[in-house]
């Protein structure tokens, strides 16, 4: 969580992990399953592949929000 304007809002970050480049960040005021679809379609848009792994901090929302986007757990 970061604080803006004196909010706390989450910021969400998608990292490569070969390259450690950022591939996508968002800003959000919740951790819902939208909020992750919402991250994982930037990351769709610059990778234009699907990932063979990806590596959470174990939030409930993940596993939905990346069958629906990627189409695999």
């Amino acid at each position: 969580m970061v604080k803006a304007k004196g909010k706390y809002v989450y910021c969400w970050n998608a990292i490569d992990s070969d390259s450690r480049f950022l591939l996508a960040s968002l800003i959000s005021e919740g951790r819902e399953i939208g909020d992750a679809r919402r991250l994982f379609q930037k990351v769709k848009e610059v990778t234009k592949v699907k990932p063979s792994v990806i590596i959470t901090d174990g939030l409930a929302s993940y596993p939905k929000a990346i069958r629906r986007e990627f189409g695999t757990r």
